[in-house]
């Protein structure tokens, strides 16, 4: 397939900041858009130069014959329509969560088996190049050995979530979740505590992989947190490895021995690697280093040669398995 036929549906504030100008960065084109008030749809489609404005996804569905659609809708919304869309025949991008629960996303990776579309899930943080660039450095066994630990952090500040453990999970720390399976694997267990405060909410736990990865992570949703922190720490027997803040991987190998003393020599390597600041991006340098540009485009991509990516919906499966088991696991401490 040359140039799909896309579909968007949903105008909210996240699609206008972060899909539709992720799209047109891409100079991937939308056939039509759809919103729950037509006004809404005709604006973006005015702005972005899509052809047809909906306020009826299923009209659109009927009309345009797309080849895949782009998803921005509530969490509790989502499912129907991922499911309807799948059964119309097209491939889906949905935004993170599908679904409230694990088994609106069972429902979700069931269809899209049963009538041989894929879906996305919009976990675009595999797709950062900061993420994408310490996997390739963790999964050389030549230079990174095996991987022993893992440790992490992700903070904000309390948007929302009040003492809502389910929202904060679902709607933020889950992105981090799903990289700890990215890298760590499958989680087997979990021990750790939490506190629950009027002012937010602070999650510590260790775990254990089935790999055999064992490590740490701290999820923080505080007023203090205003400057988000995220950073993760993947420990293999000959090197480490640490993304931070989604600008910067460091890679550390291990010294060779030698018969001088390490303290009298000054050949410790580290290597560093970021993303250079520049006005000439326009704005759009967060879009590519989040990993929303990357996230879509191997998304399009995936439609034209007809191969699942890596955020699939048996994957999100998993990844809401974990969560789950995150908020059942943890114990609550005064």
């Amino acid at each position: 397939m040359k140039d799909p036929k896309i579909g968007f549906i949903g105008c909210g504030r996240h699609a206008q900041i972060c899909l539709y100008p992720s799209l047109e960065a891409l100079d991937i084109p939308v056939q039509s858009v759809c919103a729950f008030h037509l006004s809404h749809a005709e604006a973006i489609a005015k702005k972005y130069g899509i052809p047809q404005a909906y306020d009826n996804y299923k009209t659109m569905l009927d009309r345009e014959h797309l080849d895949a659609v782009f998803i921005a809708v509530p969490a509790n919304q989502s499912t129907g329509i991922v499911i309807d869309c799948l059964q119309a025949g097209v491939h889906v991008f949905v935004e993170k969560p599908l679904g409230s629960t694990v088994d609106d996303a069972i429902r979700v990776a069931e269809m899209s088996k049963k009538v041989g579309k894929y879906v996305q899930v919009g976990y675009m943080k595999r797709f950062s190049p900061v993420y994408q660039k310490a996997k390739a450095l963790t999964s050389d066994p030549g230079t990174f050995g095996t991987p022993i630990s893992m440790h992490g952090i992700f903070t904000c500040r309390n948007i929302g979530f009040g003492t809502d453990e389910r929202n904060f999970v679902l709607n933020a720390a889950i992105h981090n979740i799903d990289l700890l399976r990215y890298f760590a694997g499958e989680i087997t267990d979990i021990c750790g505590y939490k506190k629950i405060v009027e002012e937010g909410i602070a999650y510590q736990f260790s775990f254990r992989s089935d790999r055999g990865i064992i490590g740490t992570m701290i999820f923080i949703a505080l007023p203090p947190w205003s400057h988000r922190k995220e950073e993760m720490t993947v420990t293999g027997t000959k090197a480490f490895v640490t993304a931070s803040d989604i600008k910067t991987v460091t890679f550390h190998p291990a010294s060779e021995n030698t018969a001088t003393p390490r303290w009298q020599t000054i050949d410790e390597i580290e290597q560093q690697y970021s993303s250079m600041d520049s006005t000439s991006s326009g704005g759009l340098q967060p879009l590519y280093l989040t990993g929303f540009v990357g996230g879509l485009k191997e998304f399009v991509e995936s439609v034209k040669t007809n191969k699942a990516t890596i955020n699939t919906a048996g994957e999100n499966v998993k990844t809401m398995e974990l969560c789950e088991k995150i908020l059942l696991s943890l114990i609550h401490t005064n």
